[in-house]
């Protein structure tokens, strides 16, 4: 049965005096509604509960994860902020952050350094290559750009 307007308005009242004292997890436990209800309850009463960030501090949060970004990969930044991946790159995007790429062929040296003699002594396949170090076969062009970059005689293939 529905409430009555009157009780739904008892309940917001108590549900944002809840949220004074009380986080909002806490209030969708105590009253069993969703974090939507809640906070729109404690918005109708004028209420910031104590776990909410404010506009001006939801701002400097995307400005702190955009310039995170600059250097770190997006899911780095996921992971530091405690955020969605969906999320940083909303941020990177409003403040024209292009965020760094994860370089897989970052591995271990060992892994390099097979990868290096490969490319520079057989005349085996990047798609073979990228199996047997298990990146994709986009990533071992790129390394094999990079050594020749550096002046390595990386055979064509």
């Amino acid at each position: 049965m529905p409430l009555s307007s009157e009780d739904a308005a008892k309940r917001q009242r108590r549900i944002a005096t809840f949220c004074r004292e009380g986080t909002v997890d806490e209030a969708t436990w105590e009253f069993g509604l969703s974090r939507a209800t809640i906070l729109r309850a404690c918005r109708a009463h004028g209420i910031t509960p104590q776990d909410t960030l404010s506009h001006d501090e939801r701002r400097r949060r995307r400005q702190r994860v955009a310039k995170f970004c600059r250097d770190h990969t997006v899911e780095d930044a996921a992971v530091e902020f405690g955020l969605s991946a969906g999320t940083v790159r909303a941020a990177c995007t409003e403040h024209g952050v292009v965020p760094a790429k994860a370089d897989v062929t970052n591995g271990p040296s060992r892994n390099r350094l097979e990868l290096v003699a490969d490319l520079l002594y057989t005349n085996t396949a990047y798609s073979t290559l990228a199996r047997q170090q298990g990146v994709t076969r986009q990533a071992v062009e790129k390394f094999a750009s990079k050594c020749l970059a550096a002046g390595l005689k990386v055979r064509q293939r």
